[in-house]
């Protein structure tokens, strides 16, 4: 009886095992997350963009700055967004960065896609969420990508485990030049 019973104990964690081991980022698991593909930022490509970047300073008085920007987004592969942010006004910050989606679609820059929804005006939404530091300190970031033919945002917003709400900490807002 107790071998019995040693021997299921055994056999039923070998399974719950392998069950949990099947993750989505398994290409033959059944993951029926949100999902995105390289074709979903082809709207961005071969425009100029032009906006703003909004941001919260914490170096001082915690305040809100808007700052006159521009950008361009290129489709580097299967799996790479690259973008240039450029800062009229202040030339000395104009900045680079990549998004890189997961092979399976369910990332995006190693994060969890958490929600993918088309809003009015034909623009898609993409969702990540992770956990990361904001000003040196523990906190879960959420990025929103929104994606059309004439409008393009990255919003950063965060919460330490202490609060219950989201805070923005930037955004950038663009419109097509084209």
């Amino acid at each position: 009886m107790k071998k019995t019973a040693l021997l299921l104990t055994f056999i039923l964690t070998g399974i719950m095992l392998a069950a949990c081991s099947k993750t989505h980022s398994d290409p033959d698991s059944e993951y029926t997350g949100p999902k995105a593909s390289i074709e979903d930022f082809t709207p961005l490509i071969n425009k100029e963009w032009s906006g703003t970047l909004t941001y919260l300073d914490y170096s001082g008085k915690n305040k809100r700055y808007t700052i006159p920007s521009k950008a361009k987004v290129d489709i580097r592969s299967n799996y790479k967004v690259a973008y240039q942010i450029e800062y009229p006004d202040e030339p000395h910050m104009n900045s680079t960065g990549k998004i890189r989606l997961s092979r399976d679609g369910t990332k995006l820059d190693k994060n969890i896609i958490s929600r993918r929804e088309l809003i009015p005006e034909n623009s898609l939404v993409l969702v990540t969420e992770a956990m990361g530091k904001d000003n040196n300190q523990a906190a879960m970031i959420r990025t929103t990508y929104e994606i059309s033919d004439s409008r393009f945002v990255i919003r950063n917003d965060f919460k330490t485990p202490e609060s219950e709400k989201y805070i923005n900490r930037n955004e950038y807002v663009f419109k097509s030049n084209n």
